[in-house]
């Protein structure tokens, strides 16, 4: 049954720097999901809050900067508040971001293998890890909502004894919980260790089978023969009850172990002999089947040259190699499996020669290479979600064409979400589901791409759409600019924050910022002019105008005392048709 839960939820988050000038103010609020498999575009000015924004998602924010409140859940983990050890599980491996500039994200004194092998092996999971995945999630959130209680406290005023008796109360409680499922983790991963050491043993058993006939054919290949297995015993040592039984005896071995190290007896311990015993009793029976399975082999005579001896030689030792590797990978990523995946990537991103690209150094590519390079490092984890910051800054036009084919077919391929942040309107509609439009911190319009691009409600949106050239757009006639700089983030206006540089600005918008507005399905726009402009067409009413401007509020509070609010004006337009306003109040 297909998960209809959103993998990313953001809930009213606000991040600041508290720097020595003041308090810079971010993102302010900002609300967004992230369905699986869609691609979400963030696009606004620089300056606008999308960096941030995916700062705040990834929890990379260095001092001053902080997240002040609001929520962030990852496939149902709330990420604001979690322990940094259980974050660096999530980061690179769940969550992976492509950064800005790949010449700068990248260490020039190492070869681009080894950083690629690194992200690999910083993020290898055992079997147990695997096994007892469901059970340290659930005591994750339970650690995570305390952390987040603890960091509310300190906001309470310490006057207010009721409230901070409710808070330790409310600590107490979950405290416990938290103690519960940390037990119950506990037995979980018992049970893993053990499930894992029956996949071990079950393993190396085949392993050495394996390893002892090519052992066997590489030593009679020194005698000058050719050693031929009869046609039953090439999965022999897979088809072999008694490797199955060997085993799951090791397997309650296990079990008795860790049942011995919580509670010793005298009982459990002759347990543990007892299938100690009876485990190495199949095993020789289990050995003494393959010397059986060797003796009924034939030998033919080698007839080659030394040189093609030798090459044989080399075969059969390489292949010994390769296949101890990845035994030993089976049951943690080694270096060795880890290049070979590095290798695999660089491949299904279109670089060439992947074997000698990875002894090369980041100076040594182009810069449609390395962002190419930084696309595989991202996805070498597999990653639920791929943040992608400005993915085609400083390319030239045709590789940015590339990189973005290639990151739909990627996503694609996978199944990933992915957030596409970029301040190029043309970028955001090639390969987008949906687009959030920031300013000043804040999503102003949200929508499909056919919405945002078709049916604009808000004045930013419109002007940074008026602002792309179009094929037929008149030589003599200038692009349309938005008038003004970008807000000051340490004097935020008390109203709309596009007030200041909106052409159609209204007095209602000086002083009081506009809520969100459901405009369509899936489309919303915080913008009071869209509502008058509603009401003009007869899409909404009177009451449902009035309701929405009175819904307004104070975006900055302002330590003066409270002016009555001045009665919402038409936008001074002298070619539009000027009509009454609703009262207000």
């Amino acid at each position: 049954m297909e998960n209809k839960e959103p993998l990313l939820v953001v809930k009213d988050l606000c991040t600041s720097f508290d720097v020595p000038a003041g308090e810079v103010r971010s993102v302010q609020g900002v609300s967004f999901t992230v369905n699986r498999g869609e691609i979400l575009g963030i696009v606004g000015e620089s300056g606008s809050g999308k960096s941030v924004t995916a700062s705040s998602i990834m929890q990379i924010l260095v001092a001053p900067g902080h997240i002040k409140s609001g929520s962030v859940r990852f496939k149902g983990e709330e990420l604001v508040g979690m322990d940094e050890k259980h974050l660096r599980a999530i980061r690179g491996d769940k969550i992976a971001q492509i950064f800005q500039d790949p010449m700068t994200a990248l260490n020039p004194v190492f070869t681009i293998g080894h950083q690629m092998e690194e992200a690999l092996l910083l993020h290898a999971k055992t079997r147990v890890d695997e096994l007892s995945e469901d059970a340290r999630k659930a005591t994750i959130d339970k650690k995570t909502e305390i952390n987040r209680l603890l960091a509310a406290r300190k906001e309470l005023d310490p006057n207010d004894l009721k409230a901070q008796e409710e808070s330790r109360a409310e600590e107490a409680k979950l405290r416990k919980e938290w103690e519960i499922l940390q037990a119950q983790e506990k037995v979980q991963v018992e049970k893993a260790k053990a499930q894992a050491e029956y996949e071990k043993r079950l393993a190396e058993r085949v392993y050495r089978a394996k390893q002892g006939k090519k052992k066997f054919r590489l030593k009679n290949v020194f005698r000058g023969r050719q050693v031929n297995f009869p046609a039953d015993s090439y999965d022999f040592e897979i088809k072999n009850p008694l490797e199955q039984k060997a085993a799951e005896i090791a397997k309650e071995i296990c079990e008795a172990k860790q049942e011995q190290a919580d509670a010793p007896s005298l009982e459990n311990l002759n347990r543990i002999r007892s299938l100690t015993a009876q485990y190495h009793a199949v095993i020789e029976e289990a050995n003494r089947a393959y010397r059986e399975i060797l003796k009924t082999s034939t030998y033919e005579k080698l007839d080659a040259s030394l040189g093609k001896k030798i090459k044989l030689v080399q075969k059969h030792l390489t292949s010994l190699r390769n296949e101890r590797l990845d035994y030993k990978a089976s049951h943690r990523l080694n270096r060795h499996a880890a290049r070979k995946k590095a290798e695999e990537m660089l491949i299904a991103v279109g670089v060439n020669e992947p074997k000698k690209r990875l002894n090369q150094y980041p100076f040594e590519f182009s810069g449609g290479m390395l962002q190419r390079v930084m696309i595989a490092m991202a996805l070498l984890g597999h990653p639920d979600l791929l943040i992608a910051d400005e993915p085609t800054t400083a390319l030239d036009v045709t590789i940015q064409a590339q990189i973005l084919e290639l990151l739909k077919k990627l996503q694609q391929q996978t199944g990933m979400a992915v957030i596409l942040i970029s301040h190029d309107l043309g970028v955001i509609a090639q390969i987008c589901d949906r687009v959030n439009v920031m300013y000043a911190g804040r999503v102003v319009e949200s929508g499909s791409v056919d919405d945002i691009f078709y049916r604009p409600e808000h004045e930013y949106t419109k002007g940074l759409l008026g602002s792309m050239p179009s094929a037929d757009a008149s030589k003599d006639k200038p692009l349309h600019s938005i008038q003004g700089n970008p807000v000051d983030v340490f004097a935020l206006p008390e109203g709309c924050s596009f007030a200041p540089r909106c052409a159609a600005c209204m007095e209602h918008c000086i002083h009081y910022y506009p809520p969100v507005r459901t405009v369509g399905p899936n489309h919303t726009a915080s913008c009071f002019l869209s509502a008058y402009r509603a009401y003009q067409r007869g899409e909404i009413s009177e009451k449902e105008c009035l309701d929405y401007f009175n819904a307004g509020f104070p975006a900055v509070k302002k330590a003066a005392s409270k002016k009555p609010v001045p009665e919402p004006k038409a936008p001074s337009d002298s070619n539009q048709k000027k009509e009454e306003m609703p009262n207000e109040r």
